[in-house]
This record gives C-alpha cells, structure tokens and sequence, in this order.
C-alpha cells in the first residue's frame, strides 16, 4: 500500500494495493483517487508506472466464437487501453458462414468486422456459424430411375451415393452432373461443394 501524486500541474493523492512488480510495472489490485476537490474515484485493473506513478487503468473485451464454424481475431481476454479503438475480425471456417455478431447482448447481424471505438469500459463480442447447405437436383429420363431423386438438401462437404437403375430392355448411357458428362456409371458419390444438378440418362438395348 502506498501514496503519490499525479497530474498536469494538478495535485491528487492516490491510494494503492499492489501484487506484483514486473517489467518495471506494479500491478494494481485495488486503488482510490482523489483530486484536489475531494472527488474519490476507484481504479481496478489498472497500471502504475514507478517512473513517475501514474495510473493507467486498462478495459477487457472477452471474445469467443460458438462452434467450430469459425473465428474471431484477437480471441480470448483483450485487453484496451481507456479511449483506444478495438477492431475484431469474423472469420467462418471453410463451408461455414456467419449468422450473428453479438456485442454486449446486441445483436448486430452477420458482419465480418465490428469496431469498438473510444473504449472506457468492459465489452463483449460473440460469433454464431453455421454450416452451408445446398440443393441437389436429380432427375432421370425415359427408361430408368435414380434414388435419391427430385430436390435433396445436403450439407457443405457432405458425400451422397447415387444409385441409377435402369428398366427392362434399357440401360445407363450417361450420368451428367452439374452439366458435365461423366460416363455410364452407377453408383456415383457426389461430394457436395454448391448447388448441384445431376441427370440420369437412359437408352434402349439393341435389338439382337
């Protein structure tokens, strides 16, 4: 515990507990101010200079993101000096978006960035993802049938098997997915990056 005095040509007398000492640096626990018209303030958190001591109080913003979808840069416990700027990044993890950025309970929608300006208080920042979906389309033509067919929701990375059974006296010519021809071929694993379409195609056998 000690006493000092702080200011631009102002006197204040300052009352302080200290834990520790660390690159010339006290660490202070608890601490009161006051100036020359008696007015008490308290001060936690903060720093004192043993050059000339004084009391540089410091604000935390605590970011964290929910789930694996993604991050937020700086993380964690940042600490801000009082009046200083705070910009955070939003980053989704591949087949990931964002859909919300919460600051102090406030929701601030699917954003990339947030800045905390003129800090001079305790904040915080959260980031909500969510897996992409997409929309398969799968159709057949005359002479054979594909399962799964019609409009299939899949998600982002996911593989889905595609069976083509042709009917009697007919047999796969093609499977063309997203345009592109890919040969007579079942079954066929789509690995889901977008939306995609993929057509059955069917021929007759040949009369022998």
């Amino acid at each position: 515990t000690g006493a000092g005095a702080s200011g631009s040509g102002t006197l204040a007398t300052i009352t302080f507990q200290v834990i520790s000492l660390s690159d010339d640096l006290l660490k202070i626990i608890n601490a009161s101010l006051t100036d020359t018209k008696g007015t008490e303030s308290s001060i936690a958190n903060g720093k004192l200079s043993t050059a000339n001591g004084n009391v540089h109080p410091r604000y935390h913003i605590f970011s964290s993101g929910t789930g694996p979808g993604g991050s937020i840069s700086p993380s964690g416990d940042v600490l801000v000096e009082p009046g200083a700027n705070q910009t955070f990044t939003i980053q989704p993890a591949a087949c990931y978006h964002i859909t919300n950025v919460i600051t102090d309970s406030f929701s601030r929608g699917a954003i990339s960035q947030y800045l905390f300006p003129n800090v001079n208080e305790n904040h915080t920042i959260q980031a909500a993802f969510e897996i992409n979906k997409f929309t398969i389309t799968a159709s057949a033509g005359t002479g054979g049938k594909i399962s799964p067919s019609g409009s299939i929701t899949a998600m982002c990375g996911e593989r889905v098997e595609f069976n083509l059974t042709p009917d009697d006296c007919y047999h796969i010519a093609d499977l063309i997915v997203d345009g592109v021809s890919q040969g007579a071929i079942s079954p066929y694993i789509l690995t889901v990056s977008k939306n995609h379409t993929i057509q059955a195609v069917f021929a007759k056998d040949p009369v022998i």
